[in-house]
């Protein structure tokens, strides 16, 4: 458990996208993950508890950090973007993706993290996603890693309400449905999707 935990003084800002930085074993669980690099933040680093807010495996599985509206232990320098301009990181939340440098997320994470985002909304937190490189650049950090950065910045976990487990196919199938106001024909299924 947690040594100790703080309520975020006032509502969150958004989310902060974070990575493990050393590539990630493909024979790890998520569970095991966790437990690994809390005990890393507790035991080794002496921190109250996993740094950040939530985890996702590339399984797509949701884990359970300090959760919604706890002060995280995970960032330092200020967070950008905020609605005042400049606003401590102490007021925004942090996703983990179990990657690290070189390794891309799974379709299926990066879909379990939009759904973490929508999901925030119903506890205050805005639709706002910034890598952590960009939320604090002082640091001189690589995190989240190129892919993480370049997904986060292009806007895509903000779009659309994506369901985790949902495949391309079904995601080209609602956005049809959504910009043209039916379902895809045949000609169009086809092309779009492919």
């Amino acid at each position: 458990p947690a040594t100790k935990t703080s309520k975020m003084p006032d509502s969150a800002l958004g989310w902060i996208v974070h990575y493990n930085g050393p590539p990630v074993s493909l024979y790890i669980s998520g569970a095991q993950m966790m437990l690994g690099v809390q005990r890393f933040h507790q035991v080794t680093k002496g921190w109250r508890d996993f740094a950040y807010s939530f985890g996702i495996s590339q399984e797509g599985e949701i884990f359970e950090g300090r959760g919604w509206n706890v002060v995280g232990g995970h960032t330092s320098g200020r967070f950008l973007g905020a609605a005042n301009g400049l606003s401590n990181n102490s007021h925004a939340h942090a996703v983990f993706f179990m990657i690290g440098e070189g390794q891309s997320p799974s379709q299926v994470a990066l879909d379990a993290f939009a759904w973490l985002v929508n999901e925030g909304v119903k506890h205050g937190v805005p639709k706002r996603t910034t890598p952590h490189k960009v939320a604090s650049p002082a640091l001189g950090t690589s995190c989240p890693g190129t892919a993480l950065t370049a997904i986060t910045k292009s806007g895509y976990f903000l779009d659309t309400v994506k369901e985790p487990d949902m495949t391309l196919r079904e995601t080209v199938r609602r956005l049809y449905i959504d910009i043209l106001g039916r379902e895809p024909d045949a000609e169009g299924w086809d092309y779009w999707s492919g």
